[in-house]
């Protein structure tokens, strides 16, 4: 190796060891050299209820939480913190066209140099009318709701998870990569729909479509009305009944695992069927509980068992 070039190899070494040391030694007195100084931004839109019928938001990184407005028009509070304040170029648009309130916050840069960190939430106040369409949708946020009624609800989120509690009306919800948590639902139609995320549902009333490629499906229901399909492709579906029913109808089905029913009464329609595919039936009119996994468990139960 020539000379000079071994020369300059040493000397780059003996930086990399002070460097490195010289990070040991702010480690060990609470100091990271790449702490990142966080500063916060606080901004707050208005916009009046009056011919409105529908919502929707359309947003980039931020968490959705919608809320009750304290008076009859809709607010938007944008708080949290960045690292970068002046390179947070998300630009806010409100529009009013239909009836339709549609508020928008995307990054105007889809490029930035350097390290930068944004965590912001996105508040929205909704005052007390009866809406008709509500849609929600973050590129990489979570979004949130409770206490909260339209005639439909579309909550799409690509990598974040999603929780509606104490909703009524028609509801959709669909995220790529994130959970998706329901309960104290009461709707004529509930479509839940995640790719590599959990579905976990509780105290529901209305016909569940559900599909997850693979996710856990967890419901958890006080009494079971109406049809309930679930497609999976690697997860275990979940089902409990608290107050065992009259009548139901079952027609299950897994690849590779096993599958449970417990219901009391419950006759099978097919005593010497196939292990992996597996139906049932009790009395006459109830709904159908169908569904498939490809590589998981399935147990529809009335009684809590191991």
């Amino acid at each position: 190796m020539n000379p000079l070039i071994k020369k300059v190899a040493k000397i780059a070494l003996v930086f990399l060891i002070i460097g490195i040391a010289g990070n040991i030694v702010l480690y060990a007195f609470g100091v990271s050299p790449f702490e990142l100084k966080l500063e916060e931004l606080d901004q707050t839109f208005t916009s009046p209820s009056t011919d409105i019928s529908n919502l929707e938001i359309d947003t980039s990184s931020e968490d959705i939480v919608l809320l009750e407005s304290p008076d009859d028009q809709f607010h938007f509070h944008l708080a949290g913190k960045t690292s970068n304040p002046k390179k947070y170029n998300n630009e806010h648009q409100i529009t009013t066209k239909n009836q339709t309130l549609k508020f928008t916050l995307r990054d105007k840069n889809n490029f930035h140099f350097g390290i930068m960190y944004s965590n912001f939430r996105l508040e929205i106040s909704i005052p007390k009318i009866k809406l008709n369409k509500i849609a929600l949708e973050s590129s990489s946020g979570n979004i949130q709701l409770s206490e909260m009624e339209s005639q439909s609800l579309a909550a799409n989120s690509s990598s974040g998870d999603i929780h509606i509690d104490h909703y009524k009306g028609q509801l959709q919800a669909e995220s790529s990569s994130g959970n998706i948590v329901l309960s104290t639902i009461s709707s004529p139609m509930i479509t839940a729909v995640s790719s590599s995320g959990d579905l976990n549902i509780g105290d529901f009333t209305g016909q569940l479509k559900l599909d997850t490629s693979s996710g856990d499906i967890n419901l958890d229901a006080n009494e079971i009305h109406d049809n309930i399909t679930f497609d999976m492709s690697s997860g275990d579906f979940k089902l409990f009944i608290h107050q065992p029913p009259q009548a139901i109808e079952t027609d299950l089905s897994s690849s590779s695992g096993d599958i449970t029913q417990n219901l009391p009464n419950l006759l099978y329609k097919d005593p010497n069927g196939q292990r992996n595919h597996k139906k049932g039936i009790l009395g006459t009119g109830g709904p159908l509980i169908r569904g498939k996994t490809s590589s998981g468990d399935i147990r529809v139960s009335s009684v809590l068992s191991p």
